[in-house]
């Protein structure tokens, strides 16, 4: 609010103070009207009819849990601008970060170089010593996601390739 504006000048009458309590709820209902508590009731049904607290922010019919992916979605970088001394855009205080660490929330749903070396590894190991890990979308998710992570991986390096091999003319 702004002192001298029309709106602190009208705070006095009913229509003022009504007026300024239907912009609240209409705000309130625009930023979401659940609480972390309910969140956090939500994703623990979630969590107990799926396993997993990954839940897909997909739209479409049959997704129930949209708003909850979303919720969830919006939390992730929240928690990664806290643990880098930014400005998060969403508040979580440290019970809440615990809370979500005990319901078995992850932070991160993207897996480091590392850990995707050591699936494909683990592929080698177990397919007769190749890495041509297939990009079908197969039964096999995590099959799917390393293929298509492997598909990532030659078409980077193709275009570094590509992008040492340019002849560039020397300035004189």
């Amino acid at each position: 609010m702004v002192h001298g504006s029309n709106e602190d000048a009208n705070l006095g009458s009913s229509e003022g103070v009504s007026a300024v309590a239907a912009a609240r709820k209409v705000h309130k209902a625009r930023k979401g009207s659940q609480t972390f508590d309910e969140h956090l009731k939500d994703l623990m049904a979630f969590k107990e009819e799926f396993g997993h607290c990954n839940v897909p922010k997909t739209k479409s019919r049959n997704n129930k849990h949209y708003s909850l992916g979303i919720w969830c979605n919006n939390t992730r970088p929240s928690y990664k601008a806290i643990k880098e001394r930014g400005i998060p855009k969403h508040r979580l205080s440290k019970a809440d970060i615990k809370r979500l660490e005990n319901a078995g929330f992850q932070w991160s749903l993207y897996k480091t170089f590392d850990e995707r070396l050591e699936d494909l590894m683990a592929f080698k190991s177990e397919y007769a010593g190749h890495c041509n890990v297939p990009t079908t979308n197969s039964r096999n998710k995590k099959q799917y996601s390393l293929g298509f992570w492997c598909n990532t991986m030659r078409k980077s390096y193709k275009k570094r390739e590509e992008y040492r091999n340019i002849d560039c003319p020397k300035l004189t």
